[in-house]
C-alpha cells in the first residue's frame, strides 16, 4: 500500500471522527434544552434551586413587601397591595382581584432564549373580577395582543377565543403563539391548591395540571425579550387583569423540565399536608 493511500485513509478517519464529535455535540446541545431533573425538597414540597433555575419565589415573608428570589440571579421583587397568607407549603401570597400584584424588575435572566419552564401552585377563587386575570406575565405595553415574552392567564371572556380557558402564551422569533388548554379555570376554583406548569423547548409548548400533560402544540424560535417587568397577578397597565386568589412556589427555569420531571415532583409532594 502506498504512502499516499495511507495518508488519505488517515485523513478520512480523522474527518469521520471530527464529524461524529460535532454530531454528538449538537445532540448534546439539543438535549440540554430538556431535563428530567425535578429539584425539590421532598420533606417540605418546596422547589430547590439548581443550575437551570433563573427565579424562585417561596413567598416566605422576610421584610415588608419584599418578595425574595432564592435563585442566584437576584430576581427579587416588590408586592403591591397584597398580604401574606397560608400557602401550599408554608406561606403564600394573596391577590385581591382588583389592585394587588407583584412586580419584578426586567432582567435578561428572566427571559431564557431557547427554552423555559414556569411552575407554580395556585388557589383560584371562584369569582374573577377582570377580563384576563394573569397568573404570570413577562409583560409588555398593550398594543393589539400585547406580545409579552411569555404569560399564563385566565380568559374570563365568554365571547372570545378560548372562553374561560387557562392559556399559556409565548412570543418567539417565529411569532406569537397561544396554547389554550381546553380546561376552564372554573374547574380549578374548587377551594383546592393546584400545581400548574408550562414549558417550551424550542419545538413544543406544553401545559400540565397536577402533574398531568393537558395540552401541547408545535412552535419554534427563540423567546423574544421585552423591557417591561415581570408581573404576578397583572398584565399591561397597573390594576389591569389582576388575579383573585393565592399563589405559592413560583419557579422559572431556563430549560424545559420533562414530563417525567413534572410527574415526579407532583407524585412526591401531592400527599404533603397543607399547613
Amino acid at each position: 500500500m502506498s504512502k499516499t493511500v495511507i495518508i488519505l485513509m488517515v485523513f478520512s478517519m480523522l474527518y469521520i471522527i471530527a464529524c461524529g464529535n460535532s454530531s454528538d455535540q449538537n445532540k448534546g446541545n439539543s438535549k440540554n434544552l430538556i431535563t428530567d431533573q425535578s429539584s425539590f425538597n421532598p420533606k417540605t414540597g418546596e422547589f430547590s434551586p439548581d443550575p437551570f433555575t433563573v427565579a424562585l419565589w417561596h413567598f416566605n415573608p422576610i421584610k415588608g413587601e419584599l418578595v425574595n428570589d432564592s435563585s442566584t440571579h437576584d430576581n427579587s421583587g416588590l408586592a403591591n397591595n397584597t398580604h401574606w397568607t397560608r400557602g401550599r407549603f408554608g406561606s403564600g401570597i394573596q391577590f385581591d382581584g382588583s389592585k394587588s400584584y407583584v412586580e419584578i424588575e426586567s432582567k435578561e435572566s428572566l427571559t431564557p432564549k431557547n427554552a423555559i419552564t414556569i411552575e407554580m401552585w395556585v388557589f383560584i377563587e371562584q369569582k374573577q373580577l377582570q377580563s384576563y386575570p394573569a397568573l404570570i406575565s413577562k409583560d409588555s405595553v398593550f398594543d393589539g395582543s400585547g406580545k409579552p415574552s411569555y404569560e399564563i392567564y385566565l380568559n374570563n371572556q365568554p365571547d372570545e377565543d378560548f372562553p374561560f380557558q387557562i392559556v399559556f402564551r409565548i412570543n418567539t422569533s417565529d411569532g406569537e403563539m397561544a396554547l389554550p388548554t381546553e380546561v376552564q379555570w372554573q374547574n380549578l376554583s374548587d377551594q383546592k391548591w393546584h400545581y400548574i406548569a408550562a414549558s417550551y423547548d424550542g419545538k413544543l409548548m406544553k401545559f400540565y395540571i397536577d402533574g398531568k400533560l393537558i395540552k401541547f402544540k408545535n412552535h419554534k424560535g427563540t423567546i423574544v425579550s421585552t423591557k417591561q417587568p415581570l408581573h404576578l397577578s397583572r398584565k399591561y397597565e397597573e390594576n389591569k387583569n389582576i388575579f383573585n386568589g393565592r399563589i405559592d412556589e413560583v419557579r422559572i427555569s431556563s430549560v424545559a423540565r420533562s414530563e417525567k420531571a413534572i410527574q415526579q415532583y407532583w407524585a412526591s409532594v401531592n400527599h404533603l399536608p397543607i399547613p
